[in-house]
């Protein structure tokens, strides 16, 4: 497969794009960005920045080549040199976003730039593309840079488990935070990761001074004793996704809402720009795994019920940030101009009610419609006083959402059935 460097360097361009695209599911696409730049030197910092309100990760990735050996001390020592690379180039990186200005790959928006400031490196990852056994990093290895921004060191197969398994950006960026307190020896494991993700599901965290021993042997006795929940998780990553789905929608949103926005409300809400577009899907993705699987449930429930007998649901969401509530509304096939003006009487009335300066309207289709999704996003409270003092008070009857901490015990007869896209 190696027999010449542009072979080597285009199973590296693969491997970096197959990162982010596995990546993409969990981190979603708007918040993907390749190849950073010095937009003075216009040399690449690193390979891939996962950025969420400011807040990054800088991911460094060494895939294997024609040198790389196949078994025993070679390839971990061949590993662990690749490690200190990786980790020595995403600790660099740590320090240069603060102070220069970026440019990077969206892969949607294209080139995008980024000012000296702009942007706070939560830590730096190491990547290999290591597939031997376990073993323990050792020499050369910095757990931390000189401005203390932890790095942390992953086979690519092990952080494409993590991210699949923790389901969402604010989830890995607490796992990372978590996992920078725990001991260096429980940190410098390779290829055993799935114990330190499963006593962080398990326990609920990971404590600070946790050492190796504390996990060993965890990802097994999950699987003799937790598996049927690990499974249950799996399963119910399906309403995770119909959340998700929203920002996809969100991005495929129609040009000309304009042409059928009510105009007595223009002056209520954001046009939807781009800009208005990224607060949207920013406030979306900001919230945690539980969060999204619980809205993604009432969601798709209410598609289904609207579906049956034709009648619309609507329910609203306060976020971790109390200055902002999330409204959905769940209609059959109707008019969108009336809809919309639905969806923004809910809106108001939530924000209202619980006091929130700032709110997300979604409208979304039932099951059996194609009519599609409708976003507004307001930053105050304006609507006609008397209908909201006469709809606020059933909003907070409609708003409860129970968040059940792993392992999941929802029941399963609530999961989608071929029969529901019929």
């Amino acid at each position: 497969m190696w027999n010449n460097l542009d072979t080597f360097k285009q199973h590296g361009s693969t491997i970096e794009q197959l990162t982010a695209e596995f990546c993409k599911r969990s981190f979603l696409q708007d918040f993907l960005f390749l190849r950073p730049k010095r937009v003075s030197e216009h040399k690449e910092l690193t390979d891939l920045l996962a950025i969420l309100e400011g807040k990054c990760l800088c991911i460094q990735i060494k895939a294997s080549g024609k040198s790389s050996p196949r078994s025993g001390q070679r390839l971990t020592k061949w590993a662990t040199k690749k490690f200190v690379k990786a980790g020595n180039q995403a600790a660099g990186t740590t320090r240069k976003i603060m102070t220069s200005a970026i440019s990077a790959t969206h892969l949607w928006q294209g080139n995008v730039a980024f000012q000296a400031g702009d942007l706070l490196p939560i830590c730096g990852i190491a990547l290999v593309e290591y597939f031997g056994p376990p073993f323990i990093l050792t020499s050369g290895i910095r757990h931390r840079t000189s401005k203390g921004v932890p790095i942390h060191y992953f086979s690519l197969n092990d952080f494409f488990n993590l991210v699949d398994l923790l389901g969402t950006l604010p989830d890995t960026i607490e796992y990372l935070r978590q996992r920078a307190s725990i001991s260096e020896e429980a940190r410098s494991i390779i290829g055993k990761e799935r114990d330190l993700y499963a006593t962080y599901l398990l326990d609920g965290r990971l404590r600070p001074g946790l050492g190796s021993k504390d996990v060993e042997n965890r990802w097994s006795y999950t699987i003799g004793v937790e598996g049927e929940s690990f499974e249950r998780k799996r399963k119910h990553n399906i309403f995770v996704d119909f959340y998700n789905g929203l920002v996809g929608e969100l991005h495929q949103r129609d040009a000309d809402m304009l042409s059928y926005f009510p105009p007595e409300l223009l002056k209520y809400v954001k046009p939807t720009s781009d800009k208005s577009y990224l607060e949207i899907a920013t406030e979306l993705n900001k919230l945690a795994y539980m969060h999204r699987r619980e809205i993604g449930k009432r969601l798709f429930q209410a598609a289904k019920a609207v579906k049956k007998d034709a009648k619309s649901r609507m329910f609203t969401f306060r976020e971790p940030d109390p200055q902002w509530v999330l409204a959905f509304l769940v209609t059959p096939k109707i008019d969108r101009m009336s809809r919309i003006r639905n969806l923004h009487l809910l809106l108001a009335s939530a924000q209202t009610e619980y006091g929130c300066q700032n709110g997300i309207g979604v409208a979304c289709p039932s099951l059996d419609s194609n009519q599609g999704f409708d976003f507004i996003l307001a930053e105050k409270v304006t609507y006609d006083k008397e209908q909201i003092r006469k709809f606020a008070p059933v909003i907070t009857k409609s708003t409860e959402i129970t968040l059940r901490a792993f392992p999941d015990q929802a029941d399963d007869s609530l999961l989608p059935t071929d029969e529901d896209f019929e």
